[in-house]
């Protein structure tokens, strides 16, 4: 498996981490576990919970949180236009 997959997995099981949690348990340096993070941002399997925010003049950013994305609604083209026939025969 891959390590996108093993933060995923991670996050999934332990709830929202950061790049520090994830490192230090699968054991992984912190520049992969942000590689992995945001690779798993980047295919839609996470989201960021709470984006780093900068901590005051000279004080660096706090690192950001990330979590498994809730499920949307998805609205089809069918019944967001209700003024088409096939709409109303698709109904």
């Amino acid at each position: 498996m891959s390590i996108t997959t093993d933060c995923v997995d991670y996050i999934s099981l332990h709830g929202p981490a950061d790049g520090a949690q994830i490192a230090a348990s699968l054991g992984i340096t912190y520049e992969q576990a942000l590689k992995a993070l945001n690779n798993a941002k980047y295919l839609g399997r996470l989201e960021t919970y709470k984006p780093a925010q900068a901590l005051g003049r000279g004080k660096g950013r706090a690192p950001a949180v990330y979590r498994i994305p809730a499920a949307r609604e998805r609205i089809t083209a069918a019944f967001a236009n209700r003024n088409s026939v096939w709409a109303l025969a698709a109904a």
